[in-house]
């Protein structure tokens, strides 16, 4: 096979269509399915349990018009991903907070897309079995680990559906006769894109995606279907062209005008504070995340990198050889009418350069930002494999044998690294420990810790922390909030409340800004109530309490604080604003409970 073939799919019998199908989806829940009863893990705790992605049931269109928020302590970052916002929501409301249902979701996600790319594949590539190989690559790569066991990577699980989907529909549209049967996948193919790009922003990928088809297509000299133009000795195909032209617009539209209506303008800060030296710390990553991808022997969820601020330091230079590189491969694939391979190896580099760092992210770098990749490197693996084994004069049986062993090498690495996934402890207990400048890791497990009445890991954990501000010296790595509020907690559950508000103090000293953060502001209030002063403790939680959206511990603090002095209208007036349907950290409703017992009854 050297190119598409049209004539591949429809003539198969529906025997092997399902036998394609269902083989790498079936692989695909035989390796996963038994995260079904993991916990929730990481931002899952922020963005499930206490509510930051959900809206209440009936009032859907609200995940439209309002962004959504995720993240940790007090540094939420905002999301306009409304179907997400509307999947997990609904399953919350039929299931609860129970984490096999959201994960269940999540895995029908991951079957149908991996079922639907191996249709795909078989179209391309025309063989079942290579099509099968190709789908099973995304299938059993633990970059998937990311998307279809975290529950809060299911946006990105729905991309993958919605941008799979639309290839499948955009494919017969650019390159089939039937004027009828083309618009009816356009059709198909808008509402796929709608769906993704209402999921999460990385949908933004398929108009490129679309572009490198018609690219290799052109090259590659293959006749258009449908009315062409010349130009400069090729023939360009009008419907790819204008489909293209209509992707591109609805994504910057999606992006400018929709998404930023609600979002608002976003601030990016850049590593090292210098745009220029952001950009050679990007591109000294590129070796390393394309290199994880083809070779996955570790995982791990650190973010950390070296900051790169000197042009002679080889790394970046290496990133753009290989970018480079990659080019010139394209075309040799394309020159040799391997147009499967062509457009795999483009689908790796078009889905990896937004979640690249080029433009400032919350993570420099992570596994899931290669997840769309491996959808590319199956394909290219699937046809540029076995040709390329062939010129080397290796028997035919090497192709099949090697494969094997790549998918059994894949799913391995999946299989040794999911039970990691079972809770945030075991998540990322390992990967600080490989890794202590990973910021993010050790704030998770000194807040976990702090949770389950650990003070003394907690305060260990964050003493680090506190060295490591404001700068990790010669590194970057994302911290979700400051951890000096969690410090000033953990004092306060160690039993020192004087040192905590001695602590808030001695930051009001030397920040003065941060120490009027809400979150400090209700530590140093928790403290006067902890050492006796209630007087001092009211006047703060009151002043928490009356802005236009309460921090709720301190609607409950001032609640408790009015009911100590009597005042029992004010206190069931004070729990009548904590937005439950919002906000459900279960830390709370003890102390609900307690105030609604020393009152005489529930809020109304």
């Amino acid at each position: 096979m050297t190119g598409m073939r049209d004539d591949g799919a429809g003539s198969m019998r529906l025997g092997t269509l399902l036998w394609v199908g269902l083989t790498p989806a079936l692989l695909f829940l035989a390796l996963h399915a038994r995260t079904l009863d993991y916990g929730f893990v990481w931002t899952d705790r922020t963005e499930i349990v206490e509510g930051g992605l959900l809206v209440p049931d009936g009032e859907g269109m609200r995940a439209f018009t309002e962004p959504r928020v995720g993240g940790a302590g007090g540094a939420l970052w905002p999301y306009y991903r409304p179907l997400q916002v509307l999947l997990v929501s609904r399953i919350d409301t039929v299931a609860g907070l129970e984490p096999a249902a959201f994960r269940l979701a999540s895995l029908v996600l991951g079957a149908s897309t991996i079922a639907l790319f191996a249709l795909l594949a078989l179209r391309w590539l025309g063989r079942p079995a290579a099509a099968v190989f190709a789908a099973a690559v995304p299938a059993l790569h633990p970059a998937g680990l990311e998307v279809w066991v975290w529950i809060a990577g299911i946006s990105a699980a729905m991309v993958a559906l919605g941008l799979v989907a639309s290839l499948s529909f955009a494919v017969p549209w650019m390159r089939e006769g039937s004027a009828r049967a083309a618009l009816l996948a356009g059709a198909g193919c808008g509402v796929g894109y709608l769906l993704a790009l209402f999921s999460k922003e990385s949908a933004l990928v398929l108009g490129p995606l679309l572009a490198a088809i018609v690219a290799g297509d052109v090259l590659a000299r293959r006749a258009p279907a449908g009315r062409a133009f010349r130009l400069l000795g090729f023939e360009i195909p009008l419907r790819g062209l204008v489909w293209v032209g209509v992707v591109l617009a609805l994504g910057v539209f999606h992006l400018a005008v929709v998404r930023a209506s609600v979002l608002g303008p976003t601030v990016s800060v850049a590593i090292g504070g210098s745009r220029l030296v952001h950009l050679w710390t990007a591109l000294s990553t590129w070796p390393s995340s394309l290199g994880w991808m083809l070779l996955p022997l570790f995982s791990t969820t650190s973010d950390v990198v070296a900051v790169v601020d000197r042009v002679s330091d080889p790394r970046p230079w290496l990133g753009l050889l290989l970018a480079f590189g990659s080019l010139l491969a394209w075309l040799a694939l394309v020159r040799a009418r391997m147009l499967a391979a062509a457009f795999g190896l483009a689908w790796i580099w078009i889905a990896f350069l937004p979640t690249s760092n080029l433009l400032p992210l919350v993570h420099a770098k992570a596994e899931r930002h290669v997840f769309l990749s491996t959808f590319g490197l199956g394909l290219l693996l699937a046809q540029a494999g076995p040709a390329g084994l062939r010129r080397l004069g290796a028997p035919a049986v090497v192709a099949p044998l090697l494969a094997v062993l790549l998918c059994g090498g894949l799913a391995s690495r999946t299989w040794v690294r999911a039970p990691d996934w079972r809770s945030t402890f075991s998540l990322f207990g390992p990967d600080v420990a490989g890794d202590p400048l990973y910021r993010e890791g050790r704030y998770w497990l000194a807040a976990l810790s702090l949770e389950q009445g650990r003070t003394g890991d907690a305060l260990g954990h964050l003493e680090v922390l506190l060295e490591q501000l404001p700068h990790l010296p010669g590194h970057s790595s994302y911290l979700p909030s400051d951890p000096r509020y969690l410090y000033c907690q953990a004092l306060l559950r160690s039993g020192d409340a004087e040192a905590a508000r001695a602590w808030v103090a001695e930051l009001a000293s030397s920040h003065p800004k941060r120490a009027q953060r809400p979150e400090m502001q209700l530590c140093l209030a928790q403290a006067w109530e902890a050492v006796g002063r209630y007087g001092e403790a009211l006047a703060v939680y009151r002043r928490l309490g009356s802005v236009d959206h309460p921090e709720p511990r301190a609607l409950v603090g001032l609640a408790r604080g009015l009911a100590r002095l009597g005042r029992r209208a004010e206190a069931r007036e004070a729990l009548s604003k904590i937005p439950s349907a919002r906000w459900r950290d279960p830390s709370l409703a003890p102390q609900i409970r307690e105030v609604e017992r020393s009152i005489g009854g529930a809020a109304p």
